[in-house]
């Protein structure tokens, strides 16, 4: 379950996104499924995810969109 990037850029700072990824957490944990939030741009946001038990995290902060080509120099 992808937990969407507009409920995690008020995570630290609005109290109606951290209660919504904190059940969005819960419910996902609750039914089996492997979590992943995306937009993550700061540590803060990041810590509170995984302190909430969020499996996977994307955005900015782990790293930048790459081209098809810049990938695959990247990876031989």
């Amino acid at each position: 379950m992808k937990i969407d990037k507009s409920f995690v850029d008020g995570i630290a700072t609005c109290n109606d996104d951290f209660t919504l990824c904190s059940a969005i957490i819960a419910m996902a944990q609750r039914l089996g499924m492997h979590i992943v939030a995306e937009g993550i741009e700061d540590e803060v946001q990041l810590q509170i995810l995984n302190q909430l038990g969020c499996d996977t995290a994307q955005g900015y902060l782990l790293g930048r969109p790459a081209s098809f080509e810049d990938n695959l120099q990247r990876w031989k």
